[in-house]
């Protein structure tokens, strides 16, 4: 379990609590799911997304907020406390992976390196883009399934497809891998790339 202990250091505060008490907003309009085969390949260049997320690590849960910024190439996770502070900050570039938290900042040469060092288990952030979107990631087989498909040794389900700025979209997405499961709910997007304050020191 030492991963996990570090995995609950480096990327959590403890007792992160859900944001399941925040204003409530009017419900967006739900749309069946499209075709993914249509829509492959339409990442936007530029995008934002901010929800909540929990994740499952051999019966461990742990719950807080995240901020995805999407620009080109790169591509930054906040992980933020209910009060919106950053946690930790995962930054990816073509070149490098980087985790800044209050332990310091941690590289490596890819996303799977860096996780797999901190949790002892790989996540999929290469591809998180492409999945967050509803979509399969272009450099990978992909096998579908009545509600997403597998790919790159991941079950990925997508629920409650909802009109967004950047088109329809997928409001719950799951992913599945042994003994761990990451959920995501996203609660908006934004088709604008907006500077990221500063990570947690």
């Amino acid at each position: 379990m030492m991963w996990l202990n570090r995995f609950v250091g480096g990327l959590w505060l403890a007792g992160l609590l859900s944001v399941a008490g925040c204003a409530s907003v009017p419900p967006p309009t739900v749309q069946p799911a499209p075709p993914l085969a249509a829509s492959v390949n339409v990442l936007p260049s530029v995008f934002a997304a901010e929800g909540r997320l929990a994740v499952n690590a051999a019966g461990k849960g742990h719950y807080g907020g995240f901020v995805w910024q999407h620009e080109n190439q790169t591509d930054v996770l906040d992980i933020v406390s209910p009060l919106g502070s950053v946690v930790a900050r995962l930054t990816r570039s073509p070149s490098s992976v980087v985790l800044e938290n209050g332990h310091g900042r941690q590289e490596a040469a890819d996303a799977d390196t860096l996780t797999t060092r901190l949790l002892g288990y790989p996540l999929p952030l290469d591809p998180l883009a492409w999945w967050l979107s509803g979509l399969p990631a272009p450099d990978a087989s992909w096998v579908a399934r009545p509600e997403g498909g597998e790919q790159l040794g991941w079950q990925i389900s997508f629920a409650d497809w909802r009109d967004t700025p950047l088109g329809v979209r997928p409001h719950k997405i799951s992913l599945v891998r042994a003994d761990l499961t990451v959920r995501f709910v996203v609660q908006g997007w934004r088709a604008e790339y907006v500077p990221a304050p500063a990570a947690a020191e």
